[in-house]
């Protein structure tokens, strides 16, 4: 899988408000998230994606089945998947 670096107007974090805290830009990466049945589950997804290198801040949704992560520089989407996928979970770019 690939690696991203969101940093185009539109993706760009720092453009909302949000700063890494090295003082550099913060990039979003939106997903699609499977496997959730509860609001336990989107905080289990969260946990798990927060744990991650380079992961700033990350928001699940669970009914609508997404996850927004804030990022630092390149985020490798197949780590993403294996933090979660050990739990039941699975994510994938929402393009």
């Amino acid at each position: 899988m690939g690696r991203f670096s969101l940093v185009d107007g539109k993706d760009s974090a720092s453009n909302r408000g949000f700063d890494d805290m090295s003082g550099g830009q913060a990039n979003l990466l939106h997903l699609d998230v499977r496997g959730m049945h509860c609001d336990k589950c989107a905080a289990t997804v969260e946990r798990l994606i927060k744990g991650l290198p380079q992961v700033q801040r990350v928001s699940v949704d669970y009914p609508a089945a997404r996850a927004i992560v804030t990022h630092s520089g390149e985020l490798d989407l197949a780590a993403l998947q294996a933090a979660v996928a050990e739990d039941g979970y699975s994510l994938s770019h929402r393009a």
